[in-house]
């Protein structure tokens, strides 16, 4: 994959954590959304990646990383950003 290796963290709170243990989770609201939905307790470790256009697309990727937070968002609403485990 062409993405970022990361883990997520349910537990009261849902937290995204980089492989060095850099907090992941302001750039990724919709992975914060949906693993909400899983029960407490649970860690999820896996390859996030962004698709567009019929394939990854790792520049969109990197764009979370160096976005305020409200461009994030935007980001989030317009991009299909799928986590493979």
């Amino acid at each position: 994959m062409d993405g970022f290796r990361l883990v997520i963290v349910r537990d009261e709170d849902v937290s995204l954590w980089s492989r060095q243990g850099k907090d992941l989770t302001r750039y990724f609201p919709e992975l914060i959304a949906a693993a909400e939905l899983l029960p407490e307790g649970v860690i999820v470790d896996g390859e996030a990646v962004v698709w567009s256009d019929g394939k990854l697309d790792f520049d969109a990727l990197l764009r979370r990383m160096n976005s305020r937070p409200s461009t994030v968002a935007r980001l989030a609403r317009t991009a299909r950003f799928v986590c493979r485990v």
